[in-house]
């Protein structure tokens, strides 16, 4: 899992260092202005009301994808970690309800497209 390559996405350090360890939302009131293509500030996502950090529409499938990957494919090591037994269905303990339903619509509005168009 941690030497898996998939979720591995180049970034600008200093917009990384901006995101510090918030999760990515939909921002509704921004607490700094837009930097190159992510912006923090309060979630106006419903389910959720602290801080994260927005991506540009253009990404914002592509994480979603990588977030569905990593919990797929390594699931039995989340539940591990987590010390939970596998209940063998398809819940997904490392998203809340809010994160799994706006990466669903991520997917869904961001289709699979080549970079660099």
């Amino acid at each position: 899992m941690h030497t898996d390559l998939f979720h591995l996405v180049p970034t600008d350090g200093k917009v990384n260092g901006m995101r510090s360890n918030n999760p990515f939302g939909e921002v509704g009131s921004a607490s700094l202005p837009k930097y190159k293509w992510q912006q923090p500030g309060t979630s106006d996502y419903p389910g959720y009301s602290g801080v994260v950090f927005e991506l540009i529409d253009a990404y914002k499938g592509d994480f979603a994808r990588n977030y569905f990957y990593m919990a797929t494919r390594y699931k039995d090591v989340i539940f591990q970690q987590l010390e939970q037994p596998d209940a063998g269905d398809d819940s997904y303990p490392v998203f809340t309800e809010w994160a799994a339903s706006m990466l669903i619509e991520w997917h869904t509005e961001d289709p699979v497209s080549q970079k660099g168009d």
